[in-house]
């Protein structure tokens, strides 16, 4: 399979001009998909500024940039810019959306943004309730592999970098988030849809609406495009049954023999999966995918495949993903302070979190597996609050925050007890900690070497798991000292 572009019947396209945007301000600029974002404008040459109240470690590499950052939302903020872009997380009466729309500055959504740093290239979005990030950072990896050099915005950091602007190709591959269903605003080239699970009901009420806006935005290539999709996933095949009708080409990937390239595993280690990846005519190939956990696995397929469609050799395919370096907060090792190992990972469904806990058990070996997690968003706690409880006992100790949620009049409080009391631990094994500074003294009071330690949630959980490390370190420097 070696599909290239040209061979597809893309048109050639031609840069857009960006200028016209004039100097950019980013409402909420730390966030990861902003931050994206607002990285790309000033590599493509913008001026850029952004407002955003919580220190996150994305707003460092904005500064590095030039980029100028605000610590508190004001009108001062947008005095002197000609867009202000903002999120689905800002609320409508934010005070600087709200002097912008006063003053006639012209307003865009941050899908409307990512919209026009697509135009005239050859755009490649991952789409999907779980795996987008990891699955778009493989895919640019076996790019590379195979000597193609793709622009990126994705939601994570790879290589600390996660802007568009260093490549030297006409390609971007960009993340297309579904969860508020403004990645409609897209007209990719290629989809590669991840999976598809129950998820964002608060928009899509159903599994139905679900699967209606994917086979929507999937159907936006048109029939000079194509689509690559999980061939053991249920709603994703569904979706296919839709765009083969619209006579769209979709390629598959997944463990079944009947898919375009099939993945079987062969071994999984605590720091990689081995497997053998084997094509429709017949050809196989065996894979080191270097990090742990089937679904990454499955990610590498999906990336391999795309990245054949897209005219990349097997064998460089196969080099970029073995060379896959990892992304910021999916599996991250963070510090191992007194032999204790500390992850981060971006896990919210509670499918996610079942992943990432059944990947890491067998990277902890011997030792104990210490989640610390927060839930994100009511609605997601609300609809499943048994599933996560589920999910989050497959670890042998827990420790749960408040839920997160952009709304700031929700207490979390009282749905983080009640998902605490459900996982199906001890007492002794399982707490709930109203802080981040509580959630690592209760770490610190029953980790020990050789144990693995995993922060599950939002952006935010990051710093905690920072403070874990720090509060581990302190505990270990005293009782040396005591002895």
């Amino acid at each position: 399979m070696n599909i290239s572009a040209q061979e597809t019947g893309y048109p050639e396209k031609s840069p857009t001009d960006l200028a016209a945007l004039g100097r950019v301000h980013l409402v909420g600029c730390g966030g990861v998909g902003m931050a994206s974002v607002a990285e790309a404008f000033r590599l493509r040459g913008l001026q850029v500024s952004g407002s955003e109240i919580e220190d996150r470690f994305e707003l460092q590499r904005l500064r590095e940039l030039g980029c100028t950052i605000y610590s508190v939302h004001s009108e001062k903020n947008v005095k002197d810019v000609d867009t202000v872009v903002y999120s689905t997380a800002v609320s409508p009466t934010n005070v600087e959306l709200r002097a912008a729309m006063k003053r006639g500055i012209r307003v865009l959504h941050r899908s409307a943004a990512l919209a026009e740093l697509l135009k005239g290239r050859l755009s490649v979005a991952v789409t999907g309730t779980h795996g987008k990030t990891s699955t778009a950072a493989m895919l640019i990896s076996a790019l590379h592999g195979a000597g193609l050099s793709p622009d990126y915005v994705i939601g994570g950091q790879l290589g600390g970098e996660s802007g568009a602007g260093r490549g030297d190709t006409r390609a971007v591959v960009f993340e297309a988030d579904e969860s508020d269903g403004s990645f409609l605003a897209y007209r990719p080239d290629v989809v590669v849809i991840t999976n598809i699970d129950t998820d964002h009901l608060n928009v899509y009420k159903d599994i139905h609406g679900l699967r209606q806006a994917f086979t929507q935005f999937a159907s936006k290539v048109g029939e000079r495009g194509f689509v690559v999709l999980p061939a053991d996933d249920e709603n994703s095949q569904q979706v296919a049954v839709d765009l083969r009708a619209k006579r769209i080409p979709v390629y598959t990937f997944g463990e079944s023999a009947s898919a375009d390239l099939s993945m079987r595993i062969e071994r999984e280690l605590p720091t990689a999966v081995r497997g053998v990846a084997r094509y429709r005519d017949g050809n196989r190939t065996e894979v080191t995918v270097p990090v742990p956990g089937r679904h990454m696995a499955m990610n590498a397929a999906a990336a391999m495949l795309t990245s054949m469609c897209m005219g990349a050799s097997e064998a460089g395919a196969v080099l970029g993903i073995t060379q896959y370096s990892g992304v910021s907060r999916r599996f991250e090792l963070k510090g191992s302070p007194a032999g204790i190992r500390v992850y981060d990972d971006y896990a919210c469904h509670h499918t996610s979190i079942r992943a990432s806990l059944t990947a890491l058990r067998s990277t902890a070996t011997n030792g104990r597996l210490v989640a610390v997690v927060e839930p994100c968003r009511q609605y997601r706690v609300d609809a499943f609050k048994g599933e996560l409880a589920a999910a989050l006992s497959a670890a042998d100790k827990v420790v749960v925050l408040p839920v997160f949620d952009s709304d700031e009049a929700f207490d979390g409080i009282v749905p983080a007890e009640a998902l605490t009391t459900l996982v199906d631990l001890p007492d002794k094994d399982k707490c709930m900690a109203r802080t981040p500074a509580a959630a690592a003294r209760a770490v610190t009071g029953f980790a020990r070497p050789g144990d693995l330690v995993v922060t599950l949630g939002a952006a935010g959980m990051a710093h905690v798991a920072e403070q874990i490390i720090d509060a581990l370190g302190h505990e270990h420097r005293q009782r040396k000292d005591y002895r």
